[in-house]
């Protein structure tokens, strides 16, 4: 059931929103969105250069 699992998430989403109480909650998740992204994504140029620096 795909459609109930979204509809679970969702109001799980919506629920902590409004449990935070928050001004802006669209702008929270974008910036929570962002921040996950930039843990989970590793930056290029030091990856790179690590690979550069052993050949």
């Amino acid at each position: 059931m795909p459609g109930r699992n979204s509809s679970l998430r969702t109001s799980v989403i919506s629920l902590l929103l409004r449990r935070l109480n928050l001004r802006f909650p669209g702008l929270f998740l974008i910036l929570a969105i962002l921040t996950l992204a930039d843990l989970l994504i590793p930056d290029l140029i030091p990856f790179v250069d690590g690979i550069g620096s052993r050949c």
